[in-house]
């Protein structure tokens, strides 16, 4: 008793004298005893290990495993092995009439022979419970409850359960102050009955459906139930199943898994990234992953081996990671025109990398930034959604093209009533106009769209 602390002992010592183990039997070298507090539970403790397991919130080292030790120590159990010699030597009746004598004073024991008449209320209300983060206690009496009714249970009724675990908003069967988890056999069990039943691709879809709703892992023993069933696993969306595998730490299974065509190369790096950096580092080098490699590096502030991937990129114009990572590429080689050179050749003639081009101009120096600058007043029409930066530039590096490049622009986003972004346009526009430049340009727009009442409004509003 010395593990215990004072309170659990004089709670345990109230329990033990007031009645409350209600029955205790010894099974080898194992105590299991039921113990009235708040609710039922279910205790035990082991002789030889001196480790003891409770169905309540605490789990262990608790005054309800501390009140069976007592009725142990009082000589207060049954021994369970010896009765087992006796039933074997009965005969049939003598084991019939113990049976309906224990049947009529302990009627709980009926839900263990003989499925419920009507078993609606009971599922209506254990579905209820299970909304409220239930006891160890209570999800063990519901996966008795279904086990024994298990022909009464329907894909629907699986379903509404399943969405009911779902609708937790913790984790529902998982004890906080021990972190350990009650509800593998009530998924197993749920798993079970569903994998009985004639199962079709609208039910897989609904499951899945479900699954996709679980925020806190409550159905986690349910996927790893399912994927362990050759019947069913592939039918279902395996990332599903490494998302738990992910959480678990399951490696050697999230390696098997990921051996397969369900992931791309690209995947399978940020997967093992996860759970083995240098054995992903590896496999992207084997594959050849410089935009993975290259977004590691920049990641871990190893800027210099970042930089080496980038050239990677550029000479085997990997377009879609450039653009990609074009922020963290145009941070990185700021004042270094050759890396700046190399990518405005490669942007130049590609359309997909012309938006590069613009943060390109932002970094570079001398006559390679007014090189770019030409290339993107060249290609405006391509880059028309990035109306601001193209008025500017154009305003730094060639104001005579200015005025017919804002005429296609507020042409096009008149076109899409985009009458606040002109505005806001033309305001910048402004500062690299002469005055009456400006002003004469302002009437231009007011005369030909004079019809356009919103957009004539705001003109005069804002730039008159």
């Amino acid at each position: 008793m010395e593990n215990y602390s004072k309170e659990v002992r004089d709670r345990a010592s109230q329990l033990y004298l007031e009645g409350n183990v209600l029955g205790l039997i010894k099974k080898g070298r194992l105590l299991i005893g039921i113990v009235k507090d708040v609710d039922m539970y279910r205790a035990q403790y082991d002789l030889d290990s001196k480790k003891g397991k409770c169905e309540c919130r605490l789990g262990e080292k608790c005054e309800h495993i501390l009140a069976i030790q007592i009725a142990y120590e009082k000589g207060e159990y049954v021994n369970l092995d010896e009765i087992d010699e006796k039933i074997r030597n009965y005969n049939k009746r003598e084991i019939s009439w113990i049976l309906l004598t224990l049947l009529e004073k302990f009627p709980i024991i009926a839900n263990y022979l003989s499925p419920l008449e009507d078993i609606r209320g009971a599922l209506a209300r254990y579905k209820n419970i299970i909304k409220q983060n239930p006891t160890e206690n209570i999800v063990n009496n519901f996966t008795d409850f279904l086990n024994n009714n298990k022909n009464k249970i329907t894909k629907e009724d699986i379903f509404e359960i399943l969405e009911a675990i779902v609708s937790c908003n913790t984790r529902c069967f998982y004890n906080f102050i021990t972190e350990k988890e009650y509800d593998e056999n009530l998924m197993k069990t749920l798993g079970s009955i569903f994998l009985e039943k004639e199962i079709e691709d609208k039910d897989i879809a609904r499951l899945e459906s479900i699954i996709e709703k679980d925020k806190y892992g409550n159905l986690d023993n349910l996927i790893l139930f399912l994927f362990s069933n050759e019947r069913i696993k592939n039918k279902l969306n395996v990332r599903a199943y490494l998302r738990v595998l992910l959480k678990r730490g399951e490696k050697d299974k999230i390696l098997q898994l990921i051996d397969t065509d369900y992931f791309s190369k690209e995947e399978k790096f940020d997967i093992l990234l996860q759970i083995d950096e240098k054995e992903a580092v590896e496999f992207a080098k084997f594959n050849m992953l410089y935009s993975k490699l290259f977004e590691y590096y920049y990641d871990n502030e190893e800027f210099s081996e970042a930089l080496e991937y980038l050239k990677k990129m550029i000479e085997l114009k990997d377009l879609g990671g450039i653009l990609k990572d074009s922020d963290k590429i145009v941070s990185l080689i700021k004042g270094n025109n050759e890396i700046i050179k190399q990518l405005y050749e490669l942007a130049d003639n590609n359309v997909i990398l012309y938006p590069l081009l613009i943060k390109l101009y932002e970094i570079a120096t001398g006559s390679l930034r007014y090189d770019i600058a030409a290339s993107i007043i060249n290609k405006f029409t391509s880059l028309k959604d990035y109306y601001i930066d193209i008025v500017k530039i154009t305003g730094e590096q060639r104001k005579d093209k200015l005025i017919n490049i804002l005429q296609f622009l507020v042409e096009q986003m008149v076109e899409d009533k985009k009458y606040e972004d002109i505005i806001q346009m033309l305001k910048i526009a402004k500062k690299y106009m002469k005055p009456d430049e400006y002003e004469n340009f302002i009437s231009q727009l007011k005369e030909k769209y004079k019809k356009r009442k919103q957009f004539y409004e705001l003109i005069n509003k804002h730039l008159t």
